[in-house]
């Protein structure tokens, strides 16, 4: 889980803008952006998210959390120690909210991965389609359910999106490397 004080501030700040995209699908949406190309910088990496999107910047301070959140995710997904985290509410929030927030990521994932690597013509290397099909049902999930069982179910389907997640990056990293030059 996303340390809460970092949800939290991005949370205020997006309510205060008034703009009701969800911390988990602008989380979500960047993932999916930097996935695809890891290169791209910030504001156009925002604008690609945000161009036919709800997210409006009325204020600085939106745009100071969102670009430290960015760069945050970029390390994250980079990073040799297993550091990238799904952006979702905490166990304080009820078993159907944190769900619905968990098919808020994954659609906001598919956005931001769709929006910039998505071509009629691609061949998806490895994994990616099956790991995408995935995520596209997991964002329909029922999140009315509360009970054991489902919680259990809601913690295997978050490991499952986030190891899915860093497969598809380093599967779709591997396609714009062309290895070395013999």
């Amino acid at each position: 889980m996303y340390n809460k004080t970092i949800y939290n501030g991005v949370q205020h700040c997006l309510h205060a803008c008034e703009n009701d995209i969800s911390v988990a699908e602008i989380h979500g949406s960047m993932v999916g952006v930097l996935c695809a190309d890891q290169s791209v910088a910030y504001p156009i990496g925002l604008a690609r998210i945000g161009d036919d999107r709800r997210l409006v910047q009325k204020g600085e301070n939106l745009d100071d959390v969102l670009a430290a959140l960015f760069a945050k995710t970029r390390d994250d997904l980079v990073s040799d120690v297993f550091a990238f985290e799904l952006m979702l509410p905490g166990d304080e929030v009820s078993l159907a909210e944190r769900a619905q927030a968990l098919a808020q990521w994954c659609e906001g994932f598919l956005y931001g991965l769709g929006y910039v690597a998505v071509q009629d013509d691609v061949e998806w290397p490895g994994d990616c389609t099956e790991i995408m099909r995935d995520l596209a049902e997991i964002s329909k999930v029922d999140s009315n359910v509360e009970d054991e069982t489902n919680e259990f179910a809601l913690f295997e389907l978050i490991e499952y999106v986030k190891v899915g997640v860093q497969l598809l990056q380093a599967e779709l990293q591997s396609m714009d490397d062309p290895g070395p030059v013999h």
